[in-house]
Order: structure tokens, then sequence, then C-alpha cells
């Protein structure tokens, strides 16, 4: 299976971020008992304005795995826009200051970009 560039990443301390959000797709992956690795982050995250940006790549299989088995835990979930939901809530729920968003979505500081271009 191929890798998914599927989550943009920024944060303003890494070194505590990334270990909240490797335990956070590792719980994923217990959910689902997956065998392989099925993330990985940027070998590169680049920093700018004092935050570190970075994508998460990952399975394409794993994903389509854990919507269908969360869908039938509740009928409400349709697609992948739960994951991210669920990895938000851990986030907020472990102090972290990292923001992360779907890869191509609307930029995490387009407020910023418009305010400075005026």
């Amino acid at each position: 299976m191929s890798w998914v560039p599927l989550y943009s990443v920024a944060t303003r301390n890494l070194d505590s971020d990334a270990p909240i959000l490797r335990e956070i797709f590792d719980s994923l992956q217990r959910v689902i008992n997956y065998d392989a690795v099925v993330y990985r982050f940027d070998d590169n995250a680049e920093f700018a304005m004092g935050w570190w940006f970075f994508t998460v790549h990952v399975r394409e299989d794993f994903v389509r795995r854990l919507v269908t088995h969360l869908h039938a835990k509740d009928p409400n979930v349709k697609d992948e826009g739960i994951i991210l939901k669920t990895i938000r809530a851990h986030l907020n729920s472990a102090g972290s200051s990292a923001a992360i968003k779907h890869k191509g979505d609307v930029s995490i500081f387009s407020k910023y970009w418009s305010w400075l271009m005026r």
C-alpha cells in the first residue's frame, strides 16, 4: 500500500507535540489491530515564524479500515473527518499547541496572511 500525505501540522514546540501525535496514531493503530506501521512524519520539519511545519503520511488502507471500523460502531461516521476530530480532541486534552488540518485545506495561517497583506 502507498503512503498518502493526509495531515499538515504546525506546532510551536515540536519536541513535546511529536510524541503526543505518535501516541495518538499508535492508539488509532491499536483500535483496528493493524500490524504494519501506519504513519510517518516528514523527515524534514520546516521552521518558520516560530512554528514547526511537517506533514503526516498514512497508509491508504489504514484510513479505509479505520473509517469502516468507526462506521460499524456509529453509522453517522461517513469519512475520515472523524479521525481529524479525534486527533484534535486528544491534542487539546494533552495541552498541545499543535494545529492540524487535512493536507490541501485552507492554510492554518490564512487569517494572519490576509491581515498581513492589507
